[in-house]
């Protein structure tokens, strides 16, 4: 088969990579069906919120943890590869897959890593989705915030999730975060996850 499109979904621990791959998955058509990675621990987090009309969010399976270059290629090809298994079982051709994939300082050696074989045989890279708190922007430690640009520099979009509890920050997290997608030159959007009815992916 052809290469399945893929969006990568990133960021750094805490941020809500999991909460946009299962609230998209569960937003969809029944006849959509989109492929999903996620963590295992946040799934069922998602599922037990009754977050969805089913018992779980269809077409979700669980991703391996960590940077896709410290992790290794293997335990990603074999997730893919099951996944598609299962899914061509049950006659099910996905449209595209969302991977969860933490981002911890290696973004460029991960896209890298998607763009040549075996990755490139299972899926085509296509948008990179950065989720951050805006909250990061004022509390991380100079090394952390070098990190945060180079997330922001790789990404095609950038997603603020956490944005209504910064609504009363006095430090201004909603106004850095701005500055900083308006820095990086990075569409971004602003979502809650849990209270807003809106993702704008």
């Amino acid at each position: 088969m052809e290469p399945l499109p893929l969006i990568l979904v990133t960021g750094f621990a805490g941020g809500g990579k999991s909460s946009v791959i299962a609230d998209w998955l569960n937003r969809q058509p029944e006849k959509a069906h989109w492929l999903g990675f996620s963590n295992a621990d946040a799934m069922k987090s998602e599922s037990d919120r009754g977050s969805s009309k089913n018992d779980s969010p269809k077409c979700l399976f669980s991703a391996p943890l960590g940077c896709l270059h410290c992790i290794g290629l293997l335990p990603t090809q074999v997730a893919l590869t099951r996944a598609l298994g299962d899914l061509h079982k049950r006659q099910i051709t996905p449209n595209a897959v969302f991977l969860e994939a933490a981002a911890d300082g290696h973004t460029e050696l991960a896209l890298a890593a998607l763009k040549r074989p075996p990755l490139s045989v299972l899926v085509r890279l296509g948008r990179v989705v950065a989720v951050f708190n805006p909250a990061w922007l004022i509390t991380s430690s100079a090394t952390a915030q070098a990190a945060l640009d180079d997330l922001a520099a790789h990404a095609d979009v950038l997603l603020a999730n956490h944005w209504a509890t910064c609504e009363d920050d006095v430090k201004g997290a909603r106004t850095a975060f701005v500055q900083f997608a308006e820095k990086n030159a990075k569409p971004w959007f602003s979502a809650d996850f849990g209270r807003s009815e809106y993702l704008p992916l």
